[in-house]
């Protein structure tokens, strides 16, 4: 009589060994998706070739406005980047709070503006990648034009220095009256870029309030790294959110920008949850060569900065 036991070893073996078979080949296909969707994230380091430059307006970021949870996930983000100008900072506490959880980070903010709501700019930059070149400065603005005026400083990563002048713009009660800020604005460049010496490299970012393509927009020349139809703020509704250079003199742009869709990311597309714990406005960011600089040596003083008034048409 011949036994069946060794053709059932035989089977179990084989069985056995397309198991392994596809638990590896499941394993090799997992890291694959994992490793490209980390691609498709920016990323940094001290031997990186790019510094990745981004602005968020973190509604009302205040101290009293966010607990640690929530928290953690607004640093999150803020940790995909290299710098990072930050808009609606209510409190300074909140700025230590989020770089206490940044280890090798640190930030500069500015005094308070506004007219009645008081808001905080601030700049958070990675110290192994970015180095402030003198103090910042709030633009000068000895007219009043701007409800909130702009907050710029000069920074170096690895070859490339680049002055960052943010700014949020009034919404107000109409289109009407935010756009009287924004026909001003190219006003605020001219005095930053005045006073910058020889720096060239000014890129302005922030909450502008208005798309690129509106009528109010005088950056003759300027390009706008976002256009219509994406979006910049939760629920897919405006296009307010943007990057700004003038390609003539800022050649370190290296074509590669994008939109962090925490919203997505984090809630599952829950609006409401992530406009309240996180923000209404998505983060933006732009790659730029830090390998290489087109200014000559030599930098202004930002402190000298102010607006000049001219009439307007």
């Amino acid at each position: 009589m011949i036994s069946d036991q060794p053709r059932e070893r035989g089977a179990r073996r084989r069985r056995t060994a397309w198991l392994l078979i596809l638990l590896l080949v499941a394993l090799a296909a997992g890291l694959l998706l994992l490793r490209s969707r980390r691609a498709a994230q920016p990323t940094a380091g001290p031997a990186a070739k790019e510094v990745t430059i981004a602005s968020w307006n973190v509604r009302m970021l205040s101290d009293r406005s966010r607990d640690a949870d929530e928290l953690a996930k607004i640093v999150g983000i803020v940790a995909r980047f290299d710098i990072v100008a930050i808009q609606e900072a209510r409190d300074t506490r909140v700025l230590d709070r989020m770089e206490e959880a940044l280890p090798g980070w640190t930030y500069a903010a500015s005094l308070p503006v506004g007219r009645t709501q008081k808001e905080i700019y601030a700049f958070f930059w990675r110290k192994d990648r970015v180095s402030p070149v003198g103090p910042p400065h709030l633009v000068g603005d000895p007219d009043d034009l701007f409800i909130r005026e702009p907050f710029a400083a000069t920074f170096r990563a690895g070859e490339f220095d680049f002055t960052l002048c943010t700014v949020h713009l009034l919404y107000g009660e109409s289109e009407s009256e935010r756009r009287r800020e924004l026909v001003r604005l190219d006003d605020a460049v001219d005095a930053v870029q005045r006073a910058n010496g020889a720096e060239d490299d000014v890129i302005l970012l922030g909450d502008f309030n208005f798309p690129p393509d509106d009528e109010g927009w005088e950056l003759a020349g300027w390009r706008a790294l976002f256009l219509p139809p994406r979006t910049t703020t939760v629920g897919d509704k405006s296009l307010f959110d943007n990057i700004w250079f003038d390609p003539r003199h800022t050649s370190e742009y290296t074509g590669a920008c994008g939109i962090v869709r925490f919203d997505e990311e984090l809630y599952g597309g829950d609006e409401k949850r992530a406009k309240r714990e996180v923000s209404d406005h998505l983060p933006v960011w732009a790659w730029f060569r830090a390998d290489a600089d087109d200014d000559p040596d030599g930098y202004g003083d930002l402190a000298r900065a102010a607006v000049q008034t001219s009439p307007l048409p």
